[in-house]
């Protein structure tokens, strides 16, 4: 299920594998002074979560170029996603790499990559 939600501040993209139990968010602020990288990115996905029994078997890949083409056709050209130490292991910043995203910014134990769709 692909869900565009319209809020007063900006457009969420909720796009759920219900069949995979998995889900992925992603958010399109209407305001320039609220797009993540101060600007460079024009939306960020979040929330990305597969259900432990269904993991290692691409679902979570499918969610994210699924949030990507969904974002493509609202026109977004620049997306960020974010990575936390603190809640996800270290190779799933790797993973993301791998997926085209680029490390911009760097934190203690946390990551903001860009991509460009």
């Amino acid at each position: 299920m692909i869900q565009h939600q319209h809020w007063e501040d900006s457009i969420r993209i909720l796009v759920t594998d219900e069949q995979h139990h998995g889900s992925i968010q992603a958010f399109i602020p209407h305001r320039i002074e609220d797009k993540p990288l101060d600007g460079a990115a024009d939306a960020l996905i979040y929330s990305l979560w597969v259900d432990e029994a269904h993991r290692g078997h691409e679902v979570a890949k499918h969610l994210i170029e699924t949030v990507e083409r969904e974002l493509k056709r609202c026109g977004i050209a620049n997306v960020a996603i974010s990575w936390d130490g603190r809640d996800s292991p270290l190779w799933v910043l790797h993973w993301y790499e791998r997926l085209g995203y680029e490390e911009e910014a760097l934190g203690h134990q946390c990551s903001t990559l860009l991509k460009r769709l």
